[in-house]
């Protein structure tokens, strides 16, 4: 179910995106062990969804094209014994930060019972 398309009017440093969330109707059951028995237990997930538009105008490419790399520190390592500080792109930083601080609240509030 689409929750949210946000096209964006081209400003730099925006991204357009939308965001999709779904949840399992199949049977989904599982087999799970209580007392010697096994009962079957409906276990329902629920998935969100979220796609970025890329590069597409002018204004997307002055984004891309601000080019010097930032240093981002992560609560925990990417991986199991990776560093926990990476570089990126600053323009991909910078606008993923936004599309953070607007849809994370958004999706918590319909994944997090």
């Amino acid at each position: 179910h689409l929750i949210k398309h946000d096209s964006t009017n081209p400003v730099p440093g925006y991204l357009g995106h939308y965001v999709a969330i779904g949840s399992d109707d199949d049977d989904g059951s599982l087999l799970e062990e209580t007392n010697s028995s096994f009962e079957k237990k409906r276990k329902k997930e629920k998935v969100a969804v979220i796609g970025i538009k890329g590069t597409s105008t002018f204004e997307d490419l002055l984004t891309d094209m601000c080019a010097n790399s930032v240093e981002y520190t992560l609560d925990r390592p990417f991986y199991k014994g990776g560093s926990n500080k990476l570089r990126c792109h600053e323009g991909v930083y910078i606008s993923s930060q936004r599309l953070v601080a607007d849809l994370l609240p958004m999706v918590k509030n319909l994944l997090i019972p």
